[in-house]
């Protein structure tokens, strides 16, 4: 990082700018490459990314006004911190809570809770052991340490336990709404390895288990998981 910061600051000199704040926006500064001998580049037109449009200085190319991304509402602090305090300082938890699929990302803060006072470790297996029922969100478990536990009864949308990290998952149907070997109880990928998009991306020392049919890629670039596909 030493290195790229100080050839930023090289090109930048070059250019007369002496912050990154001054480069946003400025795509007069860039010029497309015409060196590149290969058939996918012939004919490629950059000039309609490259063109600014004729406003005055009152138009904004940057960010104008802080963001609110509304942390306070995530399910984790309305629901998961508060309920699940015990459990990081002493004794088990068990709940059955509803969720649906505005609710992204379920457990991962109180999964960086875990570990930043316990570490890598985690708490002891099952300490949390969450029942959910309804459809989650993108996410589900996403990074969630040992000791954490996310029982699903219902659907889920793709990406569940992204970065598994020691955590366990399981999702199955309703009961008694349909035959699980017909559906899919999770959209794709699920269950892969390294911490990108689908499900289960980046998993290790982990184990996930849904019940009804997966869609492709569920366990990809999984390293010491345990996934299971029940039908």
């Amino acid at each position: 990082m030493q290195f790229i910061a100080q050839e930023m600051r090289e090109i930048m000199a070059e250019l007369g700018i002496r912050t990154i704040q001054e480069l946003v926006g400025r795509t007069d500064l860039l010029e497309p490459r015409t060196d590149i001998d290969h058939w996918k580049a012939q004919g490629l037109d950059l000039s309609p990314l490259l063109y600014q449009p004729p406003v005055g200085p009152e138009v904004g190319r940057t960010k104008q006004q802080e963001q609110n991304h509304d942390f306070d509402e995530r399910y984790d602090f309305r629901v998961l911190l508060g309920l699940c305090r015990q459990a990081i300082t002493h004794g088990k938890i068990r709940a059955t809570l509803p969720i649906c699929n505005t609710d992204r990302a379920v457990g991962t803060t109180l999964g960086s809770t875990i570990t930043k006072n316990f570490g890598a470790d985690g708490l002891p297996e099952d300490q949390i052991r969450l029942h959910l029922q309804g459809s989650a969100g993108q996410s589900l478990g996403a990074f969630i340490p040992k000791g954490l536990t996310l029982e699903l009864e219902g659907d889920a949308n793709d990406y569940i336990g992204k970065g598994l990290s020691g955590g366990k998952i399981m999702v199955y149907p309703p009961k008694s709404v349909f035959a699980a070997e017909e559906k899919s109880s999770s959209a794709t990928p699920l269950f892969t390895g390294r911490p990108v998009a689908w499900l289960m991306c980046g998993a290790w020392r982990a184990s996930g288990s849904p019940c009804a049919t997966a869609g492709r890629r569920w366990w990809w670039w999984r390293g010491w998981a345990t996934t299971a596909v029940s039908i």
